[in-house]
């Protein structure tokens, strides 16, 4: 949990040679607040992943020319409803990162410091991973051609698979920062 990790490294005696703890306590005062955007945009992802899978899913494969068009405006509610759930959910991811990004100008211990600069990489990885659906659904909406179509579902697959990519490597190094460091490991 982020709280401990910011009493823990308080109260570390390593390298607290000019650390404020005024400044240590803002820095875990905003890991606080950023771990609960966090929960908000997970909670949002959570909501919206069903229905755009739903949306992506088999139904539309079996549509075809005209039936596509018949396919977006009779689920057009539906994806109105993951585009704004998705936009409020980027939001949040950008107030979370605006929060690391503030606790990691602070004067903190080393320990610290780097978790917030791996912590802040992080989540501007999971950022940019969640924030590839909406441009793509609002094209897909738009398109009328069935090959263009088809180039938008595999130019968002690769950037899909790439964004995740980068983010699970950022993951797996601030997990290994973490369990170096001996710092509890976060469960989102």
């Amino acid at each position: 949990m982020l709280i401990l990790i910011g009493l823990g490294l308080a109260c570390s005696s390593a390298d607290q040679t000019s650390t404020s703890d005024d400044q240590v306590e803002q820095a875990n005062k905003l890991l606080i607040e950023a771990k609960g955007r966090e929960a908000e945009v997970n909670e949002l992802l959570n909501r919206s992943k069903p229905i755009a899978d739903d949306l992506l899913g088999p139904e539309l494969a079996k549509s075809k020319g005209k039936d596509i068009e018949a396919y977006k405006e009779k689920n057009k509610s539906r994806f109105a409803e993951v585009i704004e759930i998705r936009e409020q959910s980027d939001k949040l991811g950008s107030e979370l990162i605006g929060k690391l990004e503030e606790a990691s100008k602070l004067t903190v211990p080393k320990v610290l410091d780097e978790y917030l600069d791996l912590r802040v990489e992080e989540a501007k990885k999971a950022q940019k991973i969640n924030g590839l659906l909406v441009p793509f659904l609002k094209i897909f909406l738009k398109t009328k051609d069935l090959v263009t179509m088809r180039q938008q579902f595999t130019e968002y697959n690769k950037s899909y698979v790439e964004a995740d990519q980068e983010h699970n490597e950022a993951t797996d190094k601030l997990q290994q920062f973490q369990k170096e460091n001996m710092l509890p490991s976060e469960s989102n």
